[in-house]
């Protein structure tokens, strides 16, 4: 049986840990394999140094105890489940952790959040930033309770290819988690209707109404999909339903998709999704 690849981002021990917990609570079987990547730009190390008027030397290529602690933490995990190996990698970390889980041919990336106080530093110019904008494969921010397996997982659906692909992602990885499946939907071009005023409220309502009944129609793909799953289909914008929905049902984990929106739209991510890794206090699974 061919067991599945999961690259954990490492920046230090404490969150190393909170990201291998993780991981260990994602993989399914003895057959998944963990991999620990600790990525050190020795260069721009280098470069302070000499700022500081420091000798670098050779001993300075690396550290025991770096070593020291990596090995401690997959030594952490046990020997029962999945097997846990580590490696340090000079390079700068964002683009390092990428091109390592390419190389595994990695089928999840784990990253943790940092401190509390530090989320907006942490998606934007930083580490994590480069992961989740580069990762060929999905990737799950750690910040919510690790001292268990995800129990109800929120998935937001899209009613098109990205969301078969975030259902996928969700079968493969949340296997015995109660899944609540989330669309958001809007009339088209109802802001210049009503400004316009070339229809009536009521003429809106009934179109608005024949739009959800569309939109029902569509989702039995993901009925089917997820038999016993809740379906939340609402009116509104896609980043206030989903943060509302994933505060009212607190699940320990929500799936979406990278990019929700026309290329014109999106900066980095799509704007529901950047707008979701701020504000929503679970973790993420974030399906490309």
């Amino acid at each position: 049986m061919k067991g599945r690849s999961i690259v954990v981002a490492i920046r230090d021990e404490s969150s190393g840990r909170f990201a291998l917990n993780r991981a260990l609570s994602l993989a399914s079987s003895s057959y998944d394999s963990i991999h620990l990547v600790h990525a050190v730009h020795l260069a721009a190390m280098k470069r302070v140094m000499e700022l500081l008027a420091r000798q670098w030397t050779p001993d300075d290529e690396h550290s025991p105890d770096d070593s020291a602690w990596l090995q401690r933490l997959a030594e952490t995990a046990g020997s029962d489940g999945p097997k846990v190996t580590f490696e340090f990698i000079n390079g700068e970390p964002g683009p390092t952790i990428v091109e390592a889980a390419v190389r595994r041919k990695a089928d999840l990336i784990v990253v943790a959040t940092p401190r509390e106080g530090q989320l907006r530093e942490f998606f934007i110019g930083s580490t994590a930033l480069h992961i989740l904008r580069t990762a060929p494969c999905p990737v799950v921010v750690a910040r919510g309770r690790i001292d268990a397996d995800p129990q109800r997982a929120l998935v937001a659906i899209d009613l098109d290819s990205a969301g078969q692909r975030v259902a996928q992602a969700a079968s493969l990885w949340l296997v015995n988690t109660q899944i609540e499946l989330v669309h958001a939907y809007r009339l088209k071009q109802e802001g210049q209707m009503r400004t316009r005023g070339a229809v009536t409220e009521e003429e809106i309502l009934r179109l608005r109404e024949f739009e959800r009944l569309d939109c029902d129609e569509k989702l039995n793909t993901y009925r089917i999909q997820f038999p016993g799953a809740t379906v939340h289909l609402e009116h509104g914008w896609a980043a206030s339903v989903i943060l509302e929905m994933a505060l009212r049902l607190r699940p320990d984990i929500l799936v979406l998709s990278k990019h929700r929106g026309t290329v014109r739209d999106e900066r980095i991510f799509g704007s529901v999704t950047q707008f979701l890794l701020y504000e929503c206090p679970t973790d993420i699974l974030l399906v490309p």
